[in-house]
């Protein structure tokens, strides 16, 4: 299966577990539930009927695509998002979770992205942390960094422009 998932901002991507549907978002209210049927074993390419997207098995697909949920804690904000920073991936479908009554209190999204290899996604996280995902080409690699761990490697990539 070409699909790999993020359970979570900040988690690494895992390949999606067999499934019959890719599901984004609650059904109740102000949720916006999709529901995205997977035709077939694999590998995927996406497609669109009259009545929605579908992923459908085509032998030797090269297509890569992602559930990417946006879940980073409880907050009275929407800040939990993937920003438009993000190199090199396409939203094919977005879902919503919203939190307390009918989503007065905010919520998180969930999607449906295909990427290409080296694609960059930039996510916002709790606290308005910003986590980094950087797909290694020719790979299956993925290379996540938190924000402190991006300080650190740029910090340690940098000239040095002060001695203190």
């Amino acid at each position: 299966m070409n699909i790999l998932e993020v359970s979570e901002i900040g988690a690494d991507p895992r390949p999606l577990p067999p499934t019959e549907r890719i599901e984004l978002g609650l059904n109740r209210r102000a949720g916006i539930y999709v529901v995205i049927p997977l035709r077939g074993p694999g590998p995927y390419r996406a497609a669109r009927t009259e009545h929605g997207l579908v992923l459908v098995t085509q032998p030797g697909s090269t297509d890569r695509y992602m559930v990417f949920r946006a879940i980073a804690g409880y907050h009275r904000t929407d800040r939990h998002f993937i920003t438009d920073e993000s190199e090199g991936v396409e939203f094919l479908a977005r879902g919503w979770r919203p939190w307390g009554q009918a989503g007065g209190l905010g919520g998180e999204p969930e999607y449906l992205l295909r990427y290409k290899a080296g694609c960059h996604i930039v996510a916002i996280g709790e606290w308005n942390d910003v986590f980094h995902y950087t797909h290694v080409p020719d790979t299956d690699e993925w290379f996540v960094e938190s924000p402190a761990e991006r300080e650190a490697r740029l910090a340690f990539e940098s000239e040095v422009i002060e001695w203190v």
